[in-house]
């Protein structure tokens, strides 16, 4: 663990099991910055072999509302990922014209997404942002993907 006056980084060693026979360091840095809370995962293969990994993160957010569907949501994704058996991704699809088209910010309302959105728009510095929104406008929380 290390800890300064903005941050804090904490680590673990995933070591060989059955079904998943590799090492890997895994350091998770939190820092609160100007920005907001940045939150950084690396992660090392510290084994002789190749080693397949993902790390995703789940916020819950919220904005105030009762209830999630009167918040507007934008997502800057032209696709999202088709999914099968047990979530595992078959395919992809454009979300133009479909339900989970949010690149123009508008609220939930009834949908339940458990979807992954791809192919995202980004800015010059290759950040790409989803927003979380008040209806009223007072008030959001963005997360910038990096």
């Amino acid at each position: 663990m290390r800890l300064d006056a903005s941050s804090i980084s904490v680590g673990i060693t995933v070591f060989p099991q059955p079904g998943y026979p590799h090492l890997l360091e895994i350091v998770t840095t939190y820092r609160l910055g100007e920005e907001g809370l940045e939150i950084t995962i690396t992660t090392t293969n510290a084994g002789e072999t190749a080693a397949p990994y993902g790390a995703g993160q789940h916020p819950y957010l919220t904005v105030g509302t009762d209830v999630v569907d009167t918040a507007l949501l934008s997502v800057p994704a032209r696709s999202r990922l088709l999914t099968g058996r047990h979530q595992v991704p078959i395919g992809q699809e454009p979300v133009g014209g479909t339900a989970y088209d949010f690149r123009t910010a508008r609220p939930i309302g009834n949908e339940r997404l458990d979807t992954a959105h791809t192919d995202l728009d980004r800015d010059a510095a290759g950040h790409s942002v989803v927003r979380l929104i008040h209806p009223s406008g007072r008030n959001g929380i963005d997360v910038r993907l990096l």
